[in-house]
């Protein structure tokens, strides 16, 4: 459970801005298939702004084989121009590649997110 922006932000400048506060419930599961070197986990979060009344749902799923190779895919039911994700992880050893791909709606394209971590 998190609770996110709660309190009060200092006037910028000459207006002041209020963040929507919010509030978040997740469980997440991670499972092995016997016989197989594949993970999986599985994803569900709760998301509730406190000034609306609308609920949201995300959902992930991530696939892991051998501690090697991740594939992720998400779903977010509050977002109107980028509700499905997905991506793939790398690790050798103490090199991780991660990547991400967002597709938006109404011809806002779509972003590619790269991470690269190195474990020293």
């Amino acid at each position: 459970m998190s609770f996110r922006n709660l309190g009060k932000v200092n006037a910028l400048s000459s207006e002041s801005a209020k963040l929507p506060a919010e509030v978040r419930f997740g469980l997440s599961y991670s499972g092995d298939l016997s016989l197989s070197k594949f993970k999986f986990s599985p994803s569900l979060e709760l998301q509730k702004y406190l000034d609306y009344e609308k609920l949201y749902f995300l959902f992930g799923l991530e696939t892991n084989y051998n501690n090697l190779i991740n594939v992720r895919l998400g779903y977010n039911s509050g977002r109107s121009l980028n509700s499905f994700s997905f991506g793939f992880g790398l690790k050798y050893r103490a090199v991780s590649f991660d990547y991400a791909f967002l597709p938006f709606k109404e011809n806002f394209g779509s972003a590619n997110l790269i991470s690269i971590y190195i474990q020293l």
